[in-house]
């Protein structure tokens, strides 16, 4: 993910809530 200093911190918090999700689902399928 490219970080975007412009963004919107709900916004940030948001993308890394579904980075951290995308990953648990990664990890939980191996």
């Amino acid at each position: 993910m490219v970080r975007n200093a412009g963004q919107h911190p709900s916004e940030f918090r948001a993308e890394q809530a579904k980075e951290r999700a995308l990953w648990r689902c990664v990890s939980a399928s191996k």
